[in-house]
């Protein structure tokens, strides 16, 4: 088995899947400190398994440490490169999709956009 399928079985890898996620929903805000005793408590885990998922959130840019872990704040430039890449495979799933489309598919999405409409009205006239 190589080193990496071992790292995604580990603990430490499951927290730091944790972490990146609670950090991408926004849960953990720019500029939060994260403390390992608070998150090894959260957790149940000693520090050890904590202070490797942070390491490597460290290492992707997450976290930064300036006398205490930091959840990075995002740049303008940031967001904007975010939504380059989401605008490019957005447009590449619909690409994808209309190559694999038939006409079952087609007559599913026409009754699922009739389907949210009428929720939708029904939303808006309940008001």
């Amino acid at each position: 088995m190589s080193r990496q399928s071992d790292y995604t079985k580990n603990i430490s890898y499951q927290v730091y899947l944790s972490l990146k996620d609670k950090i991408m929903t926004i849960e953990y805000k720019p500029g939060d400190i994260l403390k390992e005793v608070e998150i090894s408590e959260e957790f149940k885990l000693s520090r050890t398994p904590i202070r490797a998922a942070i390491q490597e959130l460290k290492n992707e840019g997450f976290i930064e440490f300036n006398n205490r872990n930091i959840v990075t704040p995002m740049s303008l430039n940031d967001y904007i490169k975010i939504f380059q890449i989401r605008e490019n495979l957005e447009l590449l799933s619909v690409k994808l999709a209309t190559l694999n489309c038939n006409e079952e598919n087609i007559l599913a999405l026409e009754e699922n956009c009739e389907l949210q409409k009428k929720s939708l009205y029904k939303k808006v006239t309940n008001l």
